[in-house]
């Protein structure tokens, strides 16, 4: 798979979709940017990526052909197969403290911490022009961001990972562990 790293970026998704629409995306890919301006989460919505979070969208050919039977049942089931993966991820980043336990999912995207968001996915399913369906994950973590960095004034309260760990991840490890597992789950029904 392809990293590619950008300093800031309106968003990774809509970057990628946008390669994808003119038929630039060849193999596997990961963006990761440090912020965005523009990070979009479900239904349009905005999502605050400030400095410090992971911000990260993964390009991957789907492993059926749309249409089919085994295309069908993969895409119907993708959605909860990468919620779930994202936690169990998240839930061993916090291995060893009181918050480990309080890792649940908010289905299909949403993964909180004692009830507030530290993670959100958004999944696509898209075609490039020459007819090839994608899956685009996109992967939002308020990583290391500080906790009094992040807006109240969402629908939904928020919270970071630093604020749980009580000191900065690595975010490479994180990001390696997500990609590894999010290119995993889309491959495996």
């Amino acid at each position: 798979m392809i990293i590619q790293r950008v300093r800031e970026i309106d968003s990774t998704s809509l970057e990628l979709r946008r390669r994808l629409a003119r038929g630039e995306l060849l193999s596997p890919i990961l963006l990761i940017a440090t912020t965005q301006t523009g990070g979009v989460g479900q239904f349009g919505r905005p999502w605050h990526s400030p400095l410090g979070g992971l911000w990260m969208t993964i390009a991957l050919p789907a492993p059926h052909a749309p249409g089919t039977p085994s295309f069908a049942h993969w895409s119907a089931t993708l959605g909860t197969r990468l919620g779930a993966t994202c936690q169990e991820v998240i839930a061993q980043l916090l291995a060893g403290t009181p918050s480990q336990t309080q890792v649940t999912l908010k289905p299909p995207n949403d993964i909180l911490i004692a009830g507030a968001k530290v993670c959100g996915l958004l999944t696509e399913l898209l075609h490039d022009p020459a007819g090839r369906a994608w899956v685009l994950v996109g992967v939002g973590v308020n990583s290391n961001v500080p906790q009094e960095s992040m807006p109240t004034a969402l629908a939904y309260p928020a919270t970071t990972l630093l604020a749980h760990r009580g000191h900065p991840i690595d975010q490479e490890h994180l990001m390696h562990a997500l990609a590894e597992h999010i290119t995993h789950a889309c491959a495996h029904p």
